[in-house]
């Protein structure tokens, strides 16, 4: 079987360019990063560069390099007019050399070598055994799989000059090695003695995918500089095949006592056979030619028996060839997609922390809309609960079923005790509290630290203009730091809405704080509190109480249990919900159209949500007319109806203590997340008050040296501090949802050289928006963490106190 031999290439420097590249256009720290990453890519490449052998060791090679390229065509623009990088390789067919400066040159051309490789492991194989044969087939299959993904990609990125990279050229290569893998699909149907039927389908399609490949390689283009074996050696197996395939069916015709198309049959194939002999036979390897030669024995020997037979016995009439139906094609094979390790996963990805700025405003923007539904989602929630909270506190439930029993405790509280006294209780609520308050304090002194440095900067700046009036003339600081100034107020009322969720919080747990005390308290300091209700006429077994606990049962696991995990479950989404590399490989969609496919995910749970809102609504009902069959019945003394409104308290402080310990643990994970924020926001500060002195520092020395030589003016101005254009939106980034951890601030106020990441949106405001309303029954608003952070940023360390 043919293969097809690798395309050769010079060396090429990753190095140089990419390190200057990441240093200009990300950061100092950003090259620190991936400096092992460049490092490594070049060497990789030299890897491909040097394989010599026909291993799969070879194949994982080039499987490798390729994964990476993906990611690099992504990261950065090597093209002509940007990161310039020559890569050169020479045609597989003359070796003619062909240079460009595009990284789609450089894929395409490693993406041919996998495809060679592949045809090359596939036609080494020993076929003469079942697993070669399965062997083979897998790497045509596989190989022109490879082809295809290189047509596309020509047809998206045209490249230069190299006639084996024609679509034309390429098309040849994807059916020459779709024929190998259905000749050996063949191969072992003949092993496996299939029925002559299903051979000659399998044959006449072998022969149809071998006609393809010649018709592609009968180009001008190509015919003037292939091998001259291919065009022999395909049309011989195209004609093999389509011999192969009418021998089979003359035998199936014999059983069916056609004999004159049977002998019809025979005769195509001899034809067929008599071609390759008189066209090709000389051109072709000994094994070939001994393969055909051993074919056309055997169905000349059969084609002169069944002459005789006919002309003695049956005299059926031989119908011309153009008579004759066309063989039923079955077709085995197709090309199979790329193997996994040609695909970089997001762990995997040595540039993965490299966001482009474009990307980053996307992500901004997606992020935005995705924790709007989040929002959105978890109001519902909360809502839905303090409804059922309160509509159940309405009609004293379950406090009232509760004091049907005259003494003691009831077990359903007793479980509820245990817990809240394992958890800490009152105490430990009063201690995530002052937590919370720390850790927003501390949120807050970085912000003003912030601001603090901006505005002596501008101090500085006002009494040098003072001092030298007219010849002061750098712009003023107040116009560079309004944008500055317009984040840190946005920062700000994102601080005030969160306090003001703070305070709910606060004013929640003072107004329950007494009972959920007594439920920390041990079971015999609340049975002293509890009352006895005595004796009681209801019946504690009643059909009509045991339905009111069957309903109240499933309304608290609506409550307790299944909205808990859809919070879970909505949250661990939206962390892991990473659409990076989607944008860096989006091409065919819009940005729109693409947030809209991606945010389909959450629908699922949007819809659990919803269930849960209408089987709350029907067992709200159901409890409402089975609670007043149950008031109409029940008699019930003053002891046990003070029995059941301290049942109902401690119930409601239950209820109250799981939303708080849900909320504040949200609250204190947004302000510690904010933390990244406002560092970053703070560096910035001192990048541009460092740039700032700097550019004071110019002028001064300008002034002197002005003075020293008498001179009334500058012979040309200093160059000025300008506002970069990352300092135009206000909102942070979300880095963690894409992989990219915020940076601690450095030791060394020392700008960076390049602008921060323009950010599009603000954080998910821990508390809303400005127009924030409470949501009823005095219950805070939830908070809303941006889900996409997930741990302080490096070399940051909070004051331990903040920490739960």
């Amino acid at each position: 079987m043919l293969s097809i031999d690798r395309k050769k290439s010079d060396k090429v420097d990753w190095v140089k360019p990419l390190e200057a590249f990441i240093s200009s256009q990300y950061s100092a720290e950003g090259l620190q990063d991936h400096r092992e990453a460049v490092q490594s890519l070049q060497q990789w490449r030299e890897d491909v560069r040097n394989i010599q052998d026909k291993s799969d060791s070879a194949k994982e090679i080039l499987f490798r390099y390729y994964a990476v390229l993906t990611s690099v065509e992504s990261r950065f623009p090597i093209h002509e007019n940007n990161i310039r990088m020559s890569f050169v390789w020479y045609d597989a067919f003359r070796g003619k050399k062909t240079t460009s400066f595009s990284i789609y040159f450089e894929k395409v051309n490693v993406l041919f070598n996998i495809g060679a490789i592949l045809s090359q492991l596939g036609s080494m194989q020993n076929r003469t055994s079942v697993e070669g044969l399965k062997v083979a087939c897998q790497n045509f299959q596989q190989a022109a799989g490879a082809f295809q993904v290189l047509k596309d990609e020509i047809e998206k990125h045209p490249q230069p000059g190299s006639v084996d990279l024609s679509l034309d050229s390429i098309s040849m290569f994807i059916q020459l090695m779709l024929a190998q893998a259905q000749e050996c699909f063949y191969d072992k149907a003949v092993k496996d003695n299939m029925s002559p039927s299903i051979v000659s389908k399998l044959a006449i399609q072998t022969a149809d995918f071998y006609d393809a490949a010649f018709q592609l390689l009968s180009t001008p283009a190509i015919t003037s500089i292939a091998p001259k074996s291919y065009s022999s050696h395909i049309q011989s197996k195209s004609l093999l095949f389509k011999s192969n395939a009418n021998y089979q069916l003359s035998l199936v015709l014999g059983k069916e006592d056609k004999y004159g198309e049977q002998i019809a049959r025979l005769k195509i194939a001899m034809e067929s056979l008599e071609e390759i002999k008189k066209k090709y036979l000389r051109y072709l390897p000994n094994d070939l030619q001994t393969e055909i030669n051993s074919t056309s024995t055997v169905a000349l020997k059969t084609l002169e028996s069944c002459e005789k037979d006919n002309d003695t016995i049956y005299n059926d009439p031989i119908p011309h060839e153009s008579k004759l139906p066309s063989i039923e094609r079955k077709t085995i094979v197709k090309a199979l997609p790329l193997p996994e390790s040609c695909n970089l996963s997001a762990d995997k990805d040595p540039f993965g922390k490299l966001i482009p700025f474009a990307i980053t405003e996307k992500l901004s923007t997606y992020q935005a809309r995705k924790d709007g539904l989040i929002r959105n989602e978890l109001q519902v929630l909360d809502e839905q609960n303090q409804l059922a909270i309160g509509s159940l506190a309405s009609m004293n439930l379950p406090g009232a079923i509760q004091a049907l029993e005259s003494s003691g405790i009831p077990s359903s509280l007793r479980e509820k005790m245990e817990s809240v006294r394992r958890e800490g209780g009152a105490g430990w609520i009063s201690e995530q509290i002052d937590t919370l308050n720390k850790t927003a304090d501390e949120d807050v002194r970085i912000l003003e630290g912030a601001l603090q440095i901006l505005n002596q900067e501008e101090r500085d700046d006002s009494a040098m203009r003072n001092q030298y009036g007219s010849r002061w003339s750098r712009t003023p600081s107040h116009t560079l730091t309004a944008n500055l100034m317009q984040e840190a107020n946005k920062y700000r009322g994102n601080m005030d809405h969160a306090r003001k969720s703070d305070a709910l919080l606060t004013k929640q747990f003072k107004d329950h704080q007494h009972w959920i005390t007594q439920l920390g308290a041990t079971q015999d300091q609340l049975e002293r509190i509890l009352p006895s209700s005595g004796s009681s006429s209801q019946n504690l077994n009643s059909g009509t109480v045991t339905s009111l606990k069957q309903a109240l049962a499933a309304l608290d696991k609506i409550i307790s249990s299944e909205r808990p995990n859809i919070r879970s479950q909505l949250q661990n989404l939206s962390m892991s919900d990473d659409i990076s590399k989607k944008l860096l490989s989006q091409s065919n969609i819009s940005d729109e159209e693409l947030f809209q496919i991606e945010l389909t995910k959450y629908e699922p749970l949007k819809g659990k949500i919803q269930a849960t809102c209408n089987d709350q609504e029907q067992l709200l009902e159901r409890i409402s007319s089975l609670n007043s069959e149950f008031v109409a019945s029940k008699s019930l003394g003053g002891a046990a109806a003070q029995r059941g409104q301290t049942l109902q308290q401690l119930d409601t402080a239950w209820k109250v203590l799981n939303e708080l310990k849900s909320n504040l643990g949200e609250g204190i994970q947004f302000y510690l997340n904010f933390q990244e924020i406002l560092i970053q926001f703070s560096q910035k500060c001192k990048d541009f008050v460092f740039a700032r002195e700097a550019e004071k520092q110019d002028y001064l020395r300008e002034m002197q040296a002005s003075s020293s030589v008498q001179s009334s003016a500058y012979s040309q101005p200093p160059p000025q501090y300008s506002q970069p254009p990352a300092y135009s939106s206000p909102a942070p980034p979300l880095y963690a949802q894409y992989g990219q951890q915020p940076q601690g601030a450095p030791s060394s106020y020392a700008p960076s050289g390049l602008p921060p990441p323009t950010y599009v949106s603000a954080p998910p405001p821990y508390g809303a928006q400005p127009s924030f309303q409470p949501p009823p029954h005095n219950a805070p608003s939830p908070y809303f963490p941006p889900p996409s952070y997930q741990q302080a940023p490096p070399g940051y360390q909070p004051n331990p106190q903040y920490k739960r």
